[in-house]
């Protein structure tokens, strides 16, 4: 990879050579539409290659995405896809590298995204453009996961929780001092999470 060139232009192309709308390809690279992962189901038709089993082809294909910048090492997915095929779903999962939370919004709604993950940097500066956004995750300052309701984007934080949970299954987080490494989304989440369910040591 040209690094240099791929600079001139951050956020213009998604994992797969997936250009975002609106933004000139990298120099040196051909923008291709996104194929299906290893038996996956194809974004350009719904349908399987091979006719191998999945869902009838007259279902509407359904899009998630994760948004972030990098996301090209992400295992999300590979994690999702290979889910959705297990399950038969129509549904497709892309990780699209973006400039800034505005150009993510933007996406969802011109690509009728249903739901997405948000990773870094995004988690806290995508807030201000949503349409909703829960308590906790105000709370918070930062969400990892929206949706779309009714036409509107919602926008919640379950770091918090998966990372409490994951605690639980260990030990009792009750009246323990804990380090935490970082001060963004995730860390503010984990400050949040381990504040509501194991409270201030005395």
């Amino acid at each position: 990879m040209d690094r240099g060139r791929d600079a001139e232009n951050p956020g213009a192309l998604g994992v797969e050579g997936t250009p975002v709308p609106g933004d000139s390809p990298a120099r040196g690279r051909r923008a291709e539409a996104p194929g299906p992962p290893e038996g996956g189901v194809s974004l350009r038709n719904g349908k399987r290659p091979g006719g191998s089993r999945g869902p009838a082809m007259t279902e509407p294909l359904r899009l998630f995405a994760l948004f972030g910048n990098p996301v090209g090492h992400s295992l999300s997915p590979l994690l999702h896809n290979t889910a959705y095929r297990a399950m038969d779903l129509p549904a497709r999962y892309t990780a699209l590298a973006v400039p800034d939370g505005q150009t993510a919004l933007r996406l969802m709604r011109e690509m009728g995204v249903e739901g997405a993950s948000v990773t870094l940097p995004l988690k806290t500066e995508i807030m201000a453009g949503l349409d909703e956004i829960d308590g906790h995750s105000r709370a918070i300052g930062a969400v990892n996961t929206l949706c779309v309701r009714g036409g509107r984007i919602l926008g919640v934080n379950t770091d918090w929780a998966g990372l409490t949970r994951s605690l639980e299954e260990h030990f009792d987080p009750g009246g323990k001092t804990f380090a935490i490494l970082g001060s963004g989304g995730s860390a503010r989440a984990a400050a949040f999470g381990i504040l509501k369910e194991a409270g201030v040591p005395s």
